[in-house]
């Protein structure tokens, strides 16, 4: 299943928006999923419609507390459709589906790029405070990202996407900012 997921994935190369709003959106109202916690060292997370299983991204650093050079994103499950323990992603999730690959900008920034779909670069930056963001463009604006939720419906051997959401927040307010995705016919 999990490879079907990632032949899904690949195709939202071709995805163009078709509902795009700011305001209070929250994907665990709708699908009445668990928030994973937030900590110091997380980036942002990806839901699915058809479990809880949550995979979550952070950052990793180094014994001075910088972003580590040589593995700064650690990605894992979390897997609330059971007991919510957390799990190491398997090597085709990490290589084909929802690895990343990450790219050194500076000392305190990377670009981070998802496997499966590597069109919008998020870039992980480290204030001079030691607070780890990541940031993404939604709806054309450079946010804080939060979270991404994509809604498929499972049938025969490849899943249908119906939407693709990209939740973050505006850097300057704080306030929600969204964007919704649906793939190309």
């Amino acid at each position: 299943m999990r490879f079907l997921f990632t032949i899904l994935v690949i195709s939202l190369l071709n995805c163009h928006p078709i509902n795009s709003q700011n305001g209070s959106v929250s994907i665990k109202a709708s699908y009445k999923f668990p928030t994973p916690p937030e900590s110091e060292k997380s980036l942002f997370y990806l839901q699915r419609s058809q479990n809880s299983n949550t995979i979550q991204y952070d950052i990793n650093l180094d014994s001075e507390g910088k972003i580590d050079e040589d593995d700064p994103v650690e990605v894992y499950w979390l897997r609330y459709n059971t007991t919510g323990e957390k799990r190491d992603l398997k090597w085709m999730e990490r290589k084909m589906a929802y690895g990343v690959k990450t790219k050194r900008l500076s000392e305190s920034a990377y670009q981070v790029k998802m496997v499966a779909y590597d069109e919008r670069p998020i870039l992980v930056h480290q204030k001079s405070n030691g607070e780890v963001i990541a940031k993404i463009k939604i709806n054309g604006q450079m946010v804080k990202f939060k979270s991404i939720f994509i809604d498929m419906i499972e049938g025969g051997w490849i899943p249908t996407i119906k939407t693709i959401e990209l939740f973050g927040e505006d850097l300057a307010t704080g306030k929600p900012v969204y964007e919704k995705f649906k793939p190309k016919d």
